[in-house]
């Protein structure tokens, strides 16, 4: 198959997608802000913010109509799934992440009706759990074009049970946030949480990341670091690669996640198990490690313990009911493992994906 993908090819997501289409042997087109450098992959870069849209509009159909390809697919709606709209080719396919149907219809009439519109223009959109069901539905989409394939995917192989690495920390337990310090990811609450913790356990340490290009807003997550005096718990790392992570995740016993999707304020009682879990909470799973996540209502028998969203007291008491319980830690570690194999392998889902293409292809 000849594939246009549209998106920033350095986001994992895309990433994955591409790089995996193209081992697989199928003729990979990325238009992308930023070059990506992935063999076999032709990448076109469709640069400039939204007062550039009409430029990147007309690239991006002269680009479509040169390379000629068998499917178009779009990930992240406003930024690019407006440019694949844009295009006028079929069949089109484009994959919202979540902030794109949840946040940014809200911002500004622009940005819905930009949504509203790559949403009418694609024959189909992915989306899994009720609430992006739901919210796809309520920005105009019809139903019947949804489709329940994930884009979140984990490489199980890089991605294992950990043998424990103790060069970060020999004998503490270490738990990690790799959230960075933008204020929309709630990384204040995770420091909260830390002197809490540390009454309970002294033998432990929280790792945070600190990306150079989030200044301001790192600097706000020192001082209460400081204010807290909690310095000699806390390790402060830069951005690290997803390329790295597995072996970075050897070292960690428990994964927080202090997010607060919109799944986990839902009103209902009931929690898609699919829904709301992201991609570095996925990767924490695959890798062995019992993961935290934010949940207004408690969960039973999913692969992961939840906390109350935003109450870093919840969060300290569900932290240290994980670390002092092995039983609590030996059932996420086998739940969280066998749910990734099962639900979120990128092997296992990149075939229903590529099954997918070709059904579209066949029947266009």
């Amino acid at each position: 198959m000849r594939i246009c993908f549209i998106g920033n090819g350095l986001c994992s997501h895309l990433f994955k997608f591409v790089k995996w289409f193209s081992r697989r042997g199928h003729d990979v087109y990325l238009f992308s802000p930023f070059m990506v450098d992935i063999a076999g992959v032709k990448t076109f870069l469709v640069e400039g913010n939204f007062i550039y849209l009409p430029k990147k509009i007309s690239m991006v159909k002269s680009l479509v109509k040169k390379v000629n390809p068998d499917i178009v697919h779009a990930h992240y709606i406003v930024t690019s799934g407006i440019l694949g709209a844009f295009s006028d080719f079929h069949p089109f396919v484009v994959s919202p992440w979540g902030s794109d149907v949840f946040v940014d219809p809200k911002e500004s009439i622009f940005k819905n009706i930009f949504v509203r519109y790559a949403l009418k223009k694609a024959d189909f959109v992915s989306g899994l759990g009720d609430n992006m069901v739901n919210n796809l539905i309520r920005l105009g989409c019809d139903k019947k074009k949804i489709i329940p394939l994930r884009i979140s995917v984990v490489d199980t192989t890089l991605f294992n049970h950990p043998h424990k690495d103790i060069s970060m920390s020999k004998d503490d337990f270490v738990v990690v946030n790799s959230r960075p310090s933008l204020d929309i990811y709630h990384l204040d609450v995770f420091i909260k949480a830390i002197p809490l913790v540390v009454k309970k356990i002294s033998n432990i340490k929280f790792v945070i990341f600190l990306r150079p290009s989030l200044k301001l807003y790192n600097n706000k997550i020192l001082s209460l670091i400081k204010k807290l005096n909690i310095n000699k718990f806390v390790i402060c790392k830069d951005f690290i690669p997803n390329s790295d992570m597995p072996v970075f995740l050897k070292a960690v016993d428990l994964f927080v996640d202090s997010i607060v999707s919109p799944h986990s304020m839902r009103d209902e009682s009931f929690t898609d198990m699919n829904a709301g879990i992201g991609t570095s909470a996925l990767e924490a799973m695959s890798s062995g490690i019992p993961v935290l996540l934010g949940n207004k209502n408690p969960v039973v028998g999913h692969p992961y313990m939840t906390y109350y969203p935003l109450d870093y007291q919840d969060m300290a008491d569900k932290i240290i009911e994980i670390l002092n319980n092995k039983k609590i830690r030996d059932i996420l570690t086998a739940q969280g493992r066998r749910f990734v194999i099962n639900h979120a392998d990128i092997n296992r889902c990149l075939l229903e994906w590529e099954a997918f293409y070709e059904r579209c292809i066949n029947n266009s």
